[in-house]
């Protein structure tokens, strides 16, 4: 995937819209699994938060295999898993969830409902 802010005519990535911290780490871990496949979940446990931060400030770029959408109200990040258990793994975190951590200045943010109402 990738993030596009139109206006700028460049790619975004994950901390260019979010502040990643513990606190981000912790609902992101809570965030609601795609798939209906248990075990994915379990492979977040395999990092440290200090690790998730440190890889989460790195996605979306093309060193990282972890990727990240946008939708109406969720952000969704998508992480490399075991082939074994699906490839990957994706967790959605609603918008109202992970208020404190958007970087609301970033003008993309006009553009989702959520953030104009």
């Amino acid at each position: 995937t990738t993030n596009i802010d139109m206006k700028k005519e460049i790619a975004l990535k994950l901390k260019d819209l979010i502040n990643i911290d513990e606190d981000f780490v912790i609902k992101f871990k809570k965030g609601r699994l795609k798939s209906t496949i248990l075990e994915q979940r379990d492979a977040l446990e395999r990092h440290t938060n200090e690790e998730w931060i440190e890889m989460l400030n790195n996605a979306d770029s093309n060193e990282s295999e972890i990727k990240t959408y946008l939708t109406e109200d969720s952000l969704v990040i998508s992480v490399e898993i075991a082939h074994v258990i699906g490839d990957h793994a994706e967790f959605e975190i609603n918008y109202e969830d992970i208020q404190k951590n958007i970087k609301t200045d970033n003008e993309v943010w006009k553009e989702f409902k959520y953030f104009t109402q």
